[in-house]
């Protein structure tokens, strides 16, 4: 099928169905008393297709604007993301993110202007003295223009073009502690409630959302070992779980060994049922109230400051570092595919695969063998 489109928006189909000499018009226009995509089949050459579709368009065409972006987004492109979150193929946390994206930054400026109207020069502009807004532009403001290109009410999508736009943020510096730091972060917060989710993040691999998700019946001691399930993580903002996780890979059990392993079995016998990590009334703990925790804490003046994040790369130095596990293994301790075509397709390890070498490297490296707790 070849398309020939033209700068008035739409296209014609020249062989449509496979029929020579028959053609389709798409365009824009009224009809019916709505201004909608209109088609019509015409049987004759090229020209005669295209005097066909100037004469359509004069007769049908009306002075009204195309769609406002705003209009897009709440008809069209925002209803695809909530039907997708109910298909269980976007989180909700996700849909949030680009609820607040369109609110803070695309609503006020775009939200009455005609989708054809959005031109490179005004994006620019905008970037320039909004750079925050730079990421929602390249998710929302691209995924209206997107929707626009496809149904065929622009000819091209200008978010497709690179801006320049000042780079406002200031990038986290990356921290990871080394054992001994761990040790001296594990004693300020002993017998407190965030003491199991540091021990599930630092020694364990969780990331945050997932040691709070972790059920006490579900965990087991073997051979010096403890292991709990990854099945479900705690939403950011909401004390309730999903089953989604960020990746198929991150559904895994997570080995724990030494004395981190010994408190954590012993914390799971202490309180025999619900989520490990839970408030007075047995309730799952939020992310945010999880952060907060970490920030009101005070930990000894030599250790750098650190979030919960943090701590998974800590796992992940300790046990290339200290523990001697190849890379890997710990990709797929801590819920990543790997590399290559063996690791994404083939590569299924086990629970115990994971017990067990995880207990013949801690035998041979005990970093903990002088840890002192009152």
């Amino acid at each position: 099928m070849n398309t020939h489109r033209d700068t008035t928006g739409g296209c014609i189909e020249y062989d449509y169905h496979g029929r020579k000499n028959t053609h389709r018009i798409r365009y824009w226009g009224q009809k019916n008393g709505q201004y909608r995509r209109i088609s019509h089949t015409v049987h004759g050459t090229h020209k005669d297709a295209q005097r066909k579709r100037i004469q359509l368009i004069a007769i049908n065409s009306t002075t009204q604007a195309l769609p406002t972006v705003g209009e897009i987004w709440e008809t069209n492109v925002y209803p695809i993301y909530l039907q997708r979150t109910q298909d269980g193929t976007l989180a909700n946390n996700t849909l949030t993110m680009y609820q607040s994206y369109w609110e803070a930054h695309i609503k006020s400026v775009w939200q009455h202007i005609p989708i054809d109207k959005v031109r490179p020069l005004l994006i620019q502009q905008w970037l320039q003295n909004h750079p925050s807004a730079y990421r929602a532009a390249k998710i929302i403001l691209n995924a209206i223009l997107e929707y626009a290109v496809c149904f065929e009410m622009i000819d091209n999508n200008p978010m497709r073009l690179e801006y320049f736009h000042p780079n406002t943020s200031q990038k986290r510096k990356q921290i990871s502690l080394n054992s001994q730091q761990l040790y001296t972060a594990w004693k300020a917060i002993r017998n407190r409630w965030i003491e199991p989710a540091f021990l599930l993040m630092a020694f364990g691999s969780c990331r945050p959302s997932e040691a709070l998700a972790i059920h006490t019946e579900e965990c087991r001691y073997e051979n010096g070992i403890f292991l709990a399930p990854i099945k479900r993580q705690v939403l950011q903002t909401q004390a309730q779980t999903t089953n989604r996780l960020k990746t198929n890979a991150s559904h895994r059990t997570i080995a724990i060994a030494g004395l981190a392993g010994k408190r954590l079995w012993e914390l799971c016998r202490l309180k025999s049922h619900g989520a490990l990590v839970s408030n007075k009334q047995n309730r799952y703990i939020t992310r945010d109230k999880l952060l907060n925790a970490f920030r009101q804490t005070k930990f000894p003046q030599e250790l750098p400051r650190f979030t919960p994040r943090d701590l998974r790369s800590s796992w992940q130095t300790l046990a290339r570092w200290e523990l001697g596990l190849p890379p890997w293994i710990t990709e797929r301790m801590m819920g990543h595919k790997g590399q290559g075509v063996t690791a994404q397709h083939y590569d299924r390890p086990q629970a115990e695969q994971f017990r067990d070498i995880l207990a013949k490297a801690y035998a041979q490296h005990r970093f903990d063998k002088n840890w002192i707790f009152d």
